[in-house]
């Protein structure tokens, strides 16, 4: 009985999972992914506090009502969103690599896997 079990496990089983993972890949692993990168970039977002900074921007720091209090918090505040912007479409640029990446991953194995087992394989230019 033990043998038969192995016997289906090897031919049945692990068959069916070797073929349905460019499925997976494709499909509910791009959209994990895609989770991944929108939970990801919601959570920075949320911890750079952008919305609260682009509510204040206008605002004077430290209670400064002057007019010089008033400009150089104007400014400030600009370079800091600004800055804090441009770090939160960068980590999101990289993130979208990531995807990009995950795209290609298995036909790259693929191609090496094969060029090295010596089996031809049309060169892409």
């Amino acid at each position: 009985m033990i043998i038969w079990e192995t016997i289906r496990f090897v031919v049945v089983d692990f068959t069916l999972s070797v073929l349905y993972f460019p499925v997976w890949w494709y499909t509910a692993g791009v959209m994990k992914v895609l989770r991944l990168i929108r939970r990801e970039v919601s959570s920075l977002g949320q911890s750079l506090n952008l919305k609260v900074l682009a509510q204040f921007l206008f605002k004077p720091m430290f209670g400064q009502r002057d007019i010089a209090g008033r400009i150089i918090s104007f400014f400030v505040r600009i370079f800091h969103f600004l800055f804090l912007l441009i770090f939160t479409i960068v980590v999101t640029l990289l993130l979208l690599l990531l995807l990009v990446v995950w795209l290609l991953l298995p036909p790259f194995l693929l191609y090496n896997v094969l060029y090295h087992l010596g089996v031809p394989v049309p060169y892409v230019a």
